[in-house]
């Protein structure tokens, strides 16, 4: 009866039949001995988890790959999946693999994976790195105890530092350095040196762009009426913190609008020209975006199309009409229709 209390739903009956008609005695075999973990990966994820167990064999030991001895231990603790995977990995005893997933100096099994990884990547006998890691456990680094898998992620960040800075890591002092913590910390500073002049040279390269386009910007939409101004940035840096003071997105505009895959232009008063009060993206002639603090999204906001219609209304309507100058450099404004001239 499918409907009584604690039946099985047929969605799980129909699985386990077809499951059993494939695999009979197996399933048998891992309901007898309790692997969870082989049949519900089978039911559930289609999942067979053929490294360490073989469907094709009906007697444990063939199916699991172990001894009497092996099987019998595995069983009893209960390590699961974890164990079979841990035993694969490192190629030793199953009694073996337990001793790398339990006790004081456990490590869980993607961390495992990782260490045979990098031992592999560099010559190393996965003992001989877990032995290696060992000497810098009990230690008190960071207001903390070192395990061993803190010892295990000092030494890997360590190793990515290490090749960032060009470390030759086949010297195996370099490697498996005497003081791990204090070789990690001067190679972390080295790096975080390298990223502060990278950055350094990027943001001089990205004003030197700027300023190149602001005297060609300034040219096609540089505007002015009684009281504003429209400009160019001076530089990628003015960008940056123009987005900080109106507190919008504009600062990640400062690499495009350096490459020319953006044009930023800054509304400001005459009377204050270095105090941002509103941000425009345009795109050849077409405005795509204007913004001021906080992209108006505080009540009370007024859009800049109306707080600023004296130089907006004006520079929108040359903006459409192609940004045409007069001889003397200065915008020809299509006049409003119907309007008398003086």
């Amino acid at each position: 009866n499918l409907d009584a209390p604690g039946a099985v739903w047929c969605d799980d009956l129909m699985r386990w039949l077809l499951a059993a008609a494939i695999y009979p005695r197996q399933l048998e075999m891992l309901v007898r001995t309790e692997q969870r973990g082989l049949i519900n990966d089978l039911l559930w994820e289609s999942k067979k988890n053929v490294k360490v167990f073989d469907w094709s064999q009906t007697d444990p030991r063939r199916a699991f790959g172990m001894t009497k001895q092996e099987l019998s231990e595995y069983f009893a603790d209960g390590t699961g999946l974890d164990g079979l995977y841990a035993r694969k990995l490192l190629g030793c005893s199953y009694h073996e693999a337990r001793e790398w997933l339990t006790g004081k100096d456990a490590l869980p099994l993607y961390l495992l994976e990782r260490l045979v990884k990098e031992a592999g990547a560099h010559a190393i006998e996965p003992k001989e790195l877990r032995k290696y890691l060992l000497r810098f456990t009990g230690q008190r680094c960071h207001g903390g105890w070192f395990g061993l898998q803190q010892a295990q992620e000092l030494w890997e960040g360590y190793l990515r530092n290490a090749e960032t800075a060009g470390y030759d890591m086949t010297n195996r002092d370099r490697l498996l350095p005497r003081d791990l913590y204090t070789e990690h910390e001067e190679v972390a500073a080295i790096v975080q040196r390298m990223k502060e002049a990278a950055n350094s040279k990027k943001r001089s390269e990205q004003n030197k762009a700027a300023r190149n386009r602001e005297k060609a910007l300034n040219a096609k939409y540089g505007f002015e009426t009684e009281h504003y101004l429209i400009r160019a940035p001076h530089n990628a840096a003015e960008i940056i913190a123009e987005g900080k003071k109106l507190q919008h997105c504009v600062g990640g505009y400062a690499n495009r609008h350096a490459e020319g895959t953006a044009t930023i232009l800054f509304l400001r008063d005459k009377a204050h020209p270095n105090t941002p009060l509103c941000t425009i993206e345009v795109s050849g002639d077409r405005l795509v975006q204007i913004h001021g603090f906080k992209n108006e999204r505080d009540a009370g906001s007024i859009k800049p199309e109306i707080r600023f219609a004296e130089i907006y209304c004006p520079w929108k309507k040359w903006l459409d009409a192609g940004t045409p100058r007069n001889k003397d450099g200065t915008p020809r404004v299509p006049k409003t229709k119907g309007a008398k001239t003086a």
